[in-house]
């Protein structure tokens, strides 16, 4: 079976119906937020505003865009809800509530998330404790209200549950409600074929979309056609869906638009051409898979649904990261988020689905929350109004925005946590600060990371600063001559000893938390500058170097002698198949890396030469020539266990590969094309003069193809080239 890095278990599911049934069964009384004026900040949330405030034109760079402008091309946006973490679970003080008594901390439901530090590493912004027993249907008003503020037309709800007796679907029919009640914003039914889909037949699906489909709020289409929208709709057959889809219409009279979300379209696009509205996947959350060029994966998956004349709903993302499954992608700040906009309108879909608007378990939330205030919905509300109008907004008020790790990725935390995250793949994992800056004319902005400056010249329009992360306060000043335009410090202080694994990027907005440091001088001329432009799209599969200059130094220059190099086959190679687990493959001219099969190959390392040390190392592949040899996705090359023979190992008996990550082949491998992967030389440099095997690994659903050793054309074969300096 064929899996996307981005498959969600049946066990988070589980956690996720779990959780949302306690939180369900607590209801007490209080007071309701007002509904419209911002007001001050409770204890829970810091230095953020709260969860009653609104997108409006005076907290954003530019205007938004009318109602007529937005509908005029017929282009629409959704944000993924999981009704399992709505504002409140326990209608309680945010300061003691379910979430921070159970979510937030490591000691949480009886320790039972002690493992990973905590179920959740944010929250939403909490609103004060309601009186009346609608409090749930409040809440649920007025996330409807922050979505439809921010140009968002709906929310595409992951039903949970079909058991129309369960809390969650309680919960499910009364998002419905808000809907109806604030109007102008829909739901699009989205029966989660993991979790409470993951059991049902035609029919009891059937009759659970149809009892929900009583609702006004259920996205119709202008023909009248009820869309439904099932995740991971490829767990089940065309035949099954037509199944269904026949009982919605002959039974309920409810004729459906048929729009599958698969964890990877290809693997049923041919068979569900012929009954579907239109296609979408759930993506991916780092930049390096989600390329912006025409010729990657995105578009051109994009355009093979489009080409069959089915409308194609593009996932857009922030970011992701998973305590409780122990991964997280690197986004590198706003650049994943970027890039699957600009993925969005190349290819001209349809409509976009951003995952998620609430999952707080993934991290990939742009609700407002305690860690992100409104920065990300922010900046969304603009990258949504160039979706819909079709041209990028005119920025009007100068504003700055920074994202940041509170930690740096290799940080030890300080509290016992048996489970961290790895890195899952695509991006490699960095450390930076950056300035998103929205001007009205060109500037410079000045970003300060624990007491050291760094300063960029911004342009017109949206451009970045991208600085290195340091431990200290964040604050970022935009100037334009001798006057600051915008200015921001970060509630959230960079440490070097964090209690608990948190890889999330936290965010502020200068429209939104202002600054409290006065810097109204521009930066000294001392202050190293960054060119604006022209900046990559896609980070390097290998970690970047800051892009700051480091500063210059007085030190006597030692002569370095001239750089030598080695070139090492492979003394061995093969590969473990899960589809012949007793195959040997060790004769084979290929090597191949997919979800069930990895690629092993050993080179006999020599020590350093007198006087030198590994300065570099590449290992240089090359793709065989058949269709099914390219990759869309990356696959990450790793230390492996030498206790294995070329002639004799197979899937059963194969070596762990869970040694040191040193590299990747970078997502887009084409076919018959040869790649130098870049290793990283520390985790090699202790095994020179050993006999070492590397393994190379999917990170997504693709096969690699490699020529092996074995190969007659000397050309072909896989090399290790190291350097010495």
């Amino acid at each position: 079976m064929r899996l996307s890095p981005q498959l969600r278990t049946g066990t988070t599911r589980t956690k996720r119906v779990l959780t949302a049934l306690l939180g369900a069964t607590a209801v007490t009384t209080a007071t309701l937020v007002p509904l419209v004026t911002a007001t001050t900040a409770t204890a829970a949330t810091g230095d953020r505003t709260s969860a009653s405030a609104f997108t409006t034109n005076d907290v954003l760079p530019f205007d938004m865009p009318s109602a007529s402008a937005a509908a005029a091309h017929g282009k629409l946006v959704f944000a993924h809800y999981m009704p399992s973490l709505p504002l409140s679970l326990d209608n309680a003080d945010p300061a003691n509530d379910y979430y921070a008594r159970n979510y937030l901390t490591p000691t949480g439901e009886s320790g039972k998330h002690a493992a990973y530090g905590g179920f959740l590493r944010d929250r939403p912004l909490p609103v004060a404790k309601q009186s009346g027993s609608d409090w749930k249907l409040k809440n649920f008003e007025l996330e409807v209200r922050q979505a439809k503020s921010a140009g968002i037309d709906g929310f595409s709800v992951d039903l949970l549950s079909i058991n129309k007796t369960s809390p969650l679907y309680a919960n499910q029919q009364l998002l419905l409600q808000a809907a109806a009640n604030v109007g102008g914003f829909t739901i699009l039914l989205m029966p989660d074929m993991t979790a409470g889909g993951s059991s049902a037949t035609p029919d009891t699906l059937a009759a659970a979309m149809a009892d929900l489909a009583g609702s006004p709020a259920a996205h119709r289409l202008a023909d009248g056609r009820l869309v439904v929208a099932p995740f991971h709709a490829d767990s089940r057959n065309a035949a099954w869906w037509s199944d269904f889809m026949s009982t919605m219409k002959t039974k309920y009279q409810k004729p459906v638009a048929f729009f599958p979300l698969s964890l990877d379209e290809r693997t049923s696009l041919s068979s569900f051409k012929s009954i579907a509205y239109g296609v979408s996947n759930w993506g991916s959350r780092n930049p390096a898979w989600n390329s912006t060029d025409a010729a990657a994966a995105p578009t051109t998956r994009a355009k093979a649904v489009e080409n069959l004349g089915l409308k194609w709903m593009q996932p857009v993302s922030v970011q992701d990261e998973r305590p409780n499954q122990g991964i997280y992608d690197e986004a590198a700040n706003t650049q994943n988020l970027r890039n699957t906009w600009a993925i969005a309108r190349n290819t001209g879909a349809d409509w976009v689905q951003i995952p998620t608007w609430n999952d707080y378990t993934e991290g990939s939330q742009i609700a407002p929350s305690v860690d992100q205030g409104w920065s990300f919905l922010d900046m969304n509300s603009y990258y949504v109004s160039w979706f819909k109008t079709g041209s990028a907004p005119a920025v009007k008020r100068d504003t700055v925005y920074v994202t940041h790790r509170t930690q740096s990725v290799s940080a030890k935390q300080t509290t016992a946590q048996s489970k961290t995250m790895r890195l899952r793949g695509g991006t490699a994992a960095q450390d930076t600060v950056e300035a998103t800056t929205f001007l009205t004319a060109p500037g410079t902005v000045t970003v300060t990371v624990g007491g050291t400056k760094h300063s960029c010249q911004v342009d017109a329009g949206v451009d970045t600063c991208v600085v290195p992360l340091a431990t200290g306060a964040v604050s970022a000043v935009v100037t334009r001559g001798s006057s600051t335009v915008a200015a921001v410090t970060s509630p959230k202080v960079v440490t070097s000893s964090p209690s608990v694994q948190d890889l999330h990027y936290v965010a502020a907005s200068s429209r939104r938390e202002g600054s409290t440091v006065a810097v109204s001088d521009p930066a000294p001329s001392t202050t190293p500058t960054v060119p604006a432009s022209p900046r990559p799209t896609t980070p390097a599969p290998t970690v970047p170097a800051p892009t700051t200059p480091a500063p210059v130094t007085t030190a006597p220059v030692t002569p370095v002698s001239k750089p030598t190099t080695t070139i090492l086959a492979p003394i061995a190679d093969t590969y473990a198949n899960e589809g012949a687990p007793g195959t040997e493959y060790g004769s084979d001219p290929l090597l191949v890396s997919r979800p069930g099969a990895r690629a092993y190959l050993r080179f006999d390392l020599p020590a350093a030469p007198a006087g030198k040390k590994l300065t570099g190392a590449t290992l240089r592949v090359h793709t065989a020539s058949d269709p099914l040899s390219a990759s869309a996705n990356a696959h990450q090359v790793r230390l492996a266990s030498n206790s294995w023979k070329e002639q004799s190992m197979n899937w059963n008996n194969k070596v762990p590969a869970s040694g040191a990550l040193l590299g990747q082949v970078a997502a887009g491998a084409k076919v018959n094309s040869a790649y130098d992967v870049a290793l990283d030389v520390t985790p090699l440099t202790p095994v020179l003069g050993k006999t070492q095997s590397l393994a190379v690994d999917a990170l997504g659903g693709d096969s690699l193809w490699l020529w092996s050793s074995e190969n007659k054309d000397a050309n072909l074969r896989p090399q290790l080239v190291l350097t010495w300096s």
